[in-house]
């Protein structure tokens, strides 16, 4: 048997289209998918993708719609048949078919079987409209192969604007499909309301194999990129390139005093440790990629967040540290950092590394949203380079998939010198040493649900931890404290502390949810901001 695929005409989707009055969206996923209408002019799509042989498919769309809607289901339907399959035909075909026929969904993300395919932005919020409404659908089926040979040949029409009949599956499943979501979630302009429910984008960027048949070549989207804003400074000092490509691709640990996500001294047992409030204290070593943040207030430094070394020249920390409302309300010269000590009180000692600020940049995100943790992560320049020792060196950037919900119940480490136990009683808004802490991530859907009302300020950009039956957790001044993930021996960032509850000026963890920025999602943005 022979798998067929008849030639059609699609709708070539531009920044807008119009088709009988209705508007088609932009198409970010041009060589994968298409818009059509069947004969009674309902518009659908179609996905062709590159088979695998595989027995057990699972297949997901992310959507975007202009506007609120309460209930916007997608519905996915497999055509290509089980005979075809097991004919081991060259594609996979799913139809999709919208909710509505008056607003057509942008597609925004395509996954096969765990790979990203394609990927592209939602509808943009644009202030005095509805909102944005983002839904996601998952189909999984799972067949026996069996070896038979008869031939099909499905017939397919097409007049001008691809007018043809979705495909019918000439089969029934052996068994009902085992997983299969539907997820809709609504957004505002300005508030992150929901966003957070659609699955995080595997940006690991996958390429498939290019198809045997490739559809006619169209004009690509007219897409401006988003720059970041030029930062004034003094004279730009070397970089080493092939350290920065090593933080993104870590090597086997070796002697070399370059290694990143290394710690000085490995902890012992697997007893989960409180977090920093009610936490451990951590010793000089323990995360020698730690940095203190202080603020010049009149004719001192203060504590007020914490950062975390990424190269021998920059620093992550949290957004909010540095902004306010899209404005810098600490200015560079204002600002310490302070590395390879685990004590406050001695920050000005020999032993501590300090370094002066001369170049700030916030995710421009953060900027549009400041109100949520999408987005909230900054890279501080120093003026000069540090040296690498056993007290000090760099953190791993992340390097494997960004799905966070492949690493639900995982359980990374918090550090920070955050409000504790003790600073709260005596009224002080930061622990005099640095503490740590381990905690597991939370699924998507339990944070949003979470009864704190973080349903404004989570997104696809950013993940939840939960504290167990004690109120543990970050606190006042951990905001940019990261989070790590321990993967093969070595340590790796994947969050940055954004939103942690406070009542009256103090730490109040009894609703147990800290918001963390998703550092996994911003790796590009963060290698072209080292890289400048």
């Amino acid at each position: 048997m022979r798998y067929k695929i008849a030639s059609v005409t699609f709708l070539a989707c531009f920044l807008v289209y119009l088709c009988d009055g209705v508007r088609i969206p932009p198409n970010p996923c041009e060589h994968i998918f298409r818009y059509y209408k069947d004969k009674n002019g309902r518009i659908y799509g179609e996905a062709t993708i590159p088979y695998d042989n595989a027995t057990s498919m699972t297949f997901g769309v992310n959507a975007s719609l202009a506007g609120r809607f309460n209930k916007a289901d997608l519905k996915l339907k497999l055509v290509t048949t089980v005979k075809q399959l097991n004919d081991f035909a060259p594609f996979v075909v799913y139809n999709i078919f919208f909710p509505f026929q008056d607003t057509i969904p942008k597609i925004t993300g395509i996954t096969y079987n765990r790979r990203s395919y394609c990927s592209g932005p939602p509808e943009p919020l644009i202030a005095g409209t509805p909102g944005v409404t983002s839904v996601w659908h998952q189909l999984y089926f799972e067949f026996t192969r069996v070896f038979n040979r008869q031939d099909t040949n499905p017939e397919r029409t097409d007049d001008g604007l691809a007018s043809k009949e979705p495909g019918v599956p000439d089969f029934v499943p052996w068994r009902e499909p085992t997983t299969s979501s539907t997820t809709t979630t609504t957004e505002s302009p300005f508030q992150f309301h929901n966003q957070h429910l659609v699955p995080p984008r595997n940006d690991t960027y996958y390429t498939p194999e290019p198809p045997i048949r490739q559809p006619t070549p169209q004009t690509p989207l007219q897409q401006t990129p988003v720059s970041p804003t030029p930062q004034t400074g003094p004279e730009k000092v070397p970089i080493d390139i092939d350290f920065i490509q090593s933080l993104f691709t870590p090597s086997p640990p070796t002697t070399s005093a370059k290694k990143c996500g290394m710690t000085m001294n490995q902890p012992t047992g697997n007893s989960i440790v409180p977090l920093i409030y009610n936490g451990e204290f951590a010793e000089i070593g323990d995360f020698p990629w730690l940095v203190a943040f202080m603020e010049k207030r009149n004719s001192t430094f203060e504590y007020t967040c914490s950062g975390n070394l990424i190269t021998e020249k920059h620093v992550i920390t949290a957004a909010r540290c540095i902004m306010f409302y899209g404005v810098q309300i600490v200015k560079n010269e204002d600002i310490m950092l302070v590395m390879g000590t685990n004590n406050l009180l001695n920050w000005r000692s020999s032993k501590a590394v300090h370094r002066k600020v001369v170049n700030s940049v916030a995710h421009p995100s953060f900027q549009d949203y400041p109100d949520s943790a999408h987005g909230d992560i900054a890279v501080l320049t120093m003026d000069r380079t540090v040296r690498f020792t056993n007290a000090l060196s760099p953190i791993c950037l992340w390097s494997s998939s960004t799905n966070i919900d492949e690493y639900t119940k995982e359980t990374g480490v918090v550090a920070g010198y955050g409000q504790d136990e003790d600073a709260r009683r005596n009224g002080q808004l930061h622990a005099v040493r640095l503490k740590r802490a381990n905690m597991p991530i939370i699924s998507q859907r339990e944070c949003y649900n979470s009864p704190v009302g973080f349903d404004s300020v989570v997104s696809d950009m950013t993940f939840c931890t939960k504290s167990g039956e004690t109120a543990t957790g970050p606190c006042i001044g951990d905001s940019g404290a990261g989070f790590f993930v321990k993967l093969g021996g070595v340590y790796y960032l994947r969050g940055i502390a954004s939103i942690i509850s406070s009542e009256n000026g103090t730490c109040d963890l009894s609703n147990q949810y800290i918001v963390f920025c998703d550092v996994a999602k911003f790796v590009n943005w963060i290698k072209n901001e080292i890289e400048t």
